[in-house]
């Protein structure tokens, strides 16, 4: 019987390889050139997912501290909070000044592939990660899920879930100057952080 089954997955997974994509958008390359157009569709189609919010989120491609504490805010499509997390940003200029002024930060939509170039102020060379790596690295469950680095990658704060703006405007004035955080001080700063939000 499980035989069965196996092969009937194998012959529907091989019939969709063959009749899938019939629009005439996706072709085969031969070899290994990929148009430069298609290339770029394909590394941008995560930026759709924060439409409205290119001024306040930096493209995922290359992630770097620059010197500022960093937030990366993990999404997905369909998602009812993270829509709800962005709408309130793009309602809120403070949140937006904070962002975009005091922090490096990438909105991470994790319904799409996409390798990320990482770069901290203490790395020489960038770290290249596909998107569901990077995920699995800070062990995001639910979306979204806010993780607070310093400028050298240090996670310091973890925030699984939506948050009001005002909690969210109230941890941003809280973490927008740790560029360093000292490991030994985490669990002492996690703790504050929590307080403040709860």
């Amino acid at each position: 019987m499980k035989t069965i089954i196996h092969i009937s997955i194998i012959g529907v997974i091989v019939g969709l390889i063959f009749i899938g994509c019939e629009d005439g958008k996706v072709e085969l390359s031969s070899g290994n050139k990929i148009d430069t157009q298609t290339l770029k569709e394909a590394e941008s189609m995560d930026k759709v997912s924060y439409a409205g919010l290119e001024s306040v989120f930096l493209d995922t491609k290359t992630i770097a501290s620059n010197g500022k504490p960093m937030l990366l805010i993990f999404g997905k499509n369909n998602c009812t909070y993270c829509d709800k997390l962005k709408d309130d940003i793009k309602a809120d200029a403070q949140l937006q000044d904070l962002l975009t002024n005091h922090f490096a930060t990438y909105y991470i939509n994790i319904d799409y592939s996409k390798i990320h170039h990482i770069t901290f102020d203490t790395t020489k060379d960038p770290i290249q990660i596909a998107t569901s790596d990077l995920a699995r690295e800070y062990r995001v469950r639910p979306t979204p899920t806010l993780i607070f680095l310093d400028s050298t990658g240090r996670a310091f704060f973890l925030y699984p879930g939506y948050i009001t703006p005002a909690k969210f405007q109230a941890l941003l004035q809280h973490t927008r100057e740790l560029k360093n955080v000292d490991s030994k001080d985490i669990e002492s700063l996690t703790n504050k952080l929590s307080a403040l939000i709860a």
